[in-house]
């Protein structure tokens, strides 16, 4: 909810579920769901770009074994660029409210 709003979140949460000292890899993901306190069914980063109004995602990654065999390759390339583009959205958004 702190990030939706773009506001600090009233504790420090912990970004890394195994070393909370590790910042060099961050999943948002599994930050988001509370590391697991929370179901993440449904939640793809389509979704979360939705909801976030973040950079639309290129179809989802159950598209790509299709699109593969259709030999639609482009569209993966496609789908993958926006894959990046939507991550590294969430993280410019998601690393101040997290981790300052």
């Amino acid at each position: 909810r702190s990030a939706v709003r773009r506001v600090a979140p009233s504790r420090i949460l912990r970004v890394n579920k195994w070393s909370p000292a590790a910042g060099d890899v961050v999943d948002w993901a599994e930050i988001l769901c509370g590391h697991g306190a929370f179901s993440t069914k449904g939640w793809t980063l389509a979704k979360y770009a939705e909801t976030l109004g973040l950079p639309a995602t290129r179809g989802e990654g159950k598209d790509v074994p299709r699109w593969m065999r259709e030999g639609k390759t482009a569209d993966i390339q496609e789908h993958n660029r926006g894959d990046l583009d939507t991550t590294y959205a969430m993280d410019r958004l998601f690393r101040p409210v997290f981790l300052g």
